[in-house]
């Protein structure tokens, strides 16, 4: 999912997509703003590509490229401890009053480890409550709020209802809009229930051949594609999850 100059696919048509690692910061001093990604998607290895590296289950292709399941799984454990040298770097800096921090899983895949929560902690006490600290995440494909701040503004964005994915189950849709007050401080301008960024009902229009060749040759998630896989099936938890458990689902 990196940007195409970066490696990633689709070329001219994702110009205006920016994500140029697994891990990075990105500032807007002019806002007093700061972008913090994070990647420990080590903690769900065995759901790597959908269902993993067994065969036909997304991942295979990746397991080759690394020659084993030992090295893809020490490969995306460095980007993790990459990627939490970051948060403790940028964290005890403390450089801007707005900050936002991205990943894709939301706490309970990812050891029931609180992301803002672990920024937070690491910056000095003396800023605390002057900075403001949001936490987007996605995976699960609702529109929800997570947690709020003793303002009682949400401050954790569980914002994975983008794209019509997976299920017509899965409502409400939607994205979340981010701005700034006349005091510089963020604000979250649009999110679930708010109807002009949130959707409760839809439905997959039919598809013409040309779009249904796209949308399969990338995911599996769709009921019109070969090998479709149910968005119900059983949550695999990292921390929980055996080798035999991912054989069981190939």
């Amino acid at each position: 999912q990196l940007m195409p100059e970066k490696g990633g696919v689709d070329g001219a048509i994702r110009q205006n997509y920016h994500m140029p690692d697994y891990t990075y910061f990105y500032t807007i001093p002019e806002l007093n703003f700061e972008l913090i990604a994070m990647d420990w998607n080590v903690n769900q290895i065995d759901r790597i590509g959908g269902r993993g590296t067994c065969q036909d289950c997304g991942a295979e292709k990746l397991l080759q490229k690394c020659g084993s399941n030992d090295a893809l799984r020490a490969s995306l454990q460095s980007v993790k401890a990459a990627s939490s040298e970051l948060m403790r770097r940028r964290s005890s800096l403390a450089a801007s009053r707005n900050v936002a921090i991205i990943n894709h899983y939301p706490d309970e895949f990812i050891g029931n480890v609180d992301l803002r929560q672990m920024y937070l902690d690491g910056m000095p006490a003396e800023k605390r409550e002057s900075t403001n600290v949001f936490h987007f995440f996605g995976h699960t494909h609702v529109q929800e709020c997570r947690g709020g701040d003793a303002k009682g503004r949400c401050v954790k964005f569980l914002t994975g209802g983008s794209g019509g994915c997976c299920s017509q189950r899965d409502t409400p849709g939607g994205f979340v809009a981010l701005s700034f007050d006349a005091q510089g401080s963020q604000t979250d301008e649009c999110f679930a229930p708010d109807s002009r960024c949130t959707v409760w009902t839809y439905a997959a229009s039919p598809a013409n051949t040309h779009e249904k060749a796209e949308i399969c040759k990338r995911t599996k998630d769709d009921p019109r594609c070969p090998g479709y896989l149910p968005a119900d099936l059983p949550v695999l938890d990292s921390d929980t999850t055996s080798t035999s458990a991912t054989k069981s689902l190939s």
